[in-house]
């Protein structure tokens, strides 16, 4: 199951259970039991997908950081614009990365390191 699968939409056949008034609490406990592993699963996943972006972001900064500026036939003063630009570029990539994504109470923070950066870009 990938991650953009969850957001498909997929026709599903209600199927409609018949439970005894007995049995009732137990089906609750075992539908209750079924969403918290599904919601585990999807966290985990989650977790998973975070960790990959970070460490994958990571490695394209060190890139970015060797690009050799001198070697290139262009302006100076081209070369000054890119390499200002790609040193903000950089450091807001910088932020984002090293910012705890995997902490629940930094959540929104992290949504708005996201948006401002693309906002700035």
């Amino acid at each position: 199951m990938g991650f953009l699968d969850l957001f498909k939409r997929r026709k599903k056949e209600e199927k409609l259970e018949k439970i005894k008034l007995g049995d009732l609490d137990r089906w609750i406990l075992n539908k209750k039991e079924e969403v918290e592993n599904k919601k585990n699963a999807l966290s985990n996943l989650i977790k998973e997908k975070i960790i990959q972006l970070t460490q994958e972001s990571e490695k394209n900064i060190e890139t970015l950081e060797k690009i050799d500026f001198k070697k290139m036939k262009v302006e100076e003063k081209a070369k000054i614009m890119v390499r200002e630009n790609l040193n903000y570029y950089v450091k807001y990539l910088n932020e984002f990365s090293k910012s705890d994504l995997l902490n629940r109470e930094r959540i929104g923070y992290g949504k708005k390191k996201f948006k401002l950066f693309f906002k700035k870009h």
